[in-house]
């Protein structure tokens, strides 16, 4: 029996909803997602309008001082994973860097958001991904060796 597209559409909904409910465990970890699930509402509006320094210095806006929490930097991970699990990291890569470079820097983790471009055999391929500590945030340091960096924003949102 073929199921509707709308029945497989709720049974995916459901199964993100239980793994948001998992990972949002605290009220705090629900408000964040939340957070960051609006950010990633409006994102493909702002890439598309506004110029990426003026967007990275709005993304970074309002970083905390203090000591960076290693259990805070997995939960932004696990919660971007989240939102982003029905894409590719490559096709929306822009996004997802921005928002990670948004509550990373929320939470005194003082990321780098980089740009890089590499070419290959059907022309110029652009990527986006955030350091921290010098190293690629929940991304593999092996596939972004490839890429030139064209410019880095550090964590003040300056490039």
């Amino acid at each position: 029996m073929k199921v509707p597209a709308t029945a497989s559409f709720w049974r995916r909904f459901a199964r993100r909803a239980r793994s948001a409910c998992a990972l949002a465990r605290a009220p705090e970890g629900l408000w964040l997602l939340t957070r960051m699930s609006v950010w990633a509402l409006v994102l493909p509006v702002l890439k598309r309008t506004v110029p990426l320094a003026t967007l990275a210095r709005i993304m970074c806006s309002g970083s905390r001082s203090g000591r960076s929490n290693p259990e805070r930097r997995r939960l932004i991970a696990a919660l971007s994973g989240l939102i982003y699990s029905r894409y590719s990291m490559q096709s929306h890569c822009l996004e997802r860097s921005l928002l990670l470079y948004r509550f990373l820097s929320k939470a005194a983790a003082e990321p780098r958001l980089v740009v890089g471009m590499v070419k290959t055999g059907k022309g110029w391929q652009g990527h986006a991904w955030v350091l921290v500590d010098g190293s690629p945030f929940d991304e593999s340091p092996d596939a972004l060796r490839k890429f030139c960096h064209v410019v880095v924003f550090s964590s003040g949102g300056r490039g």
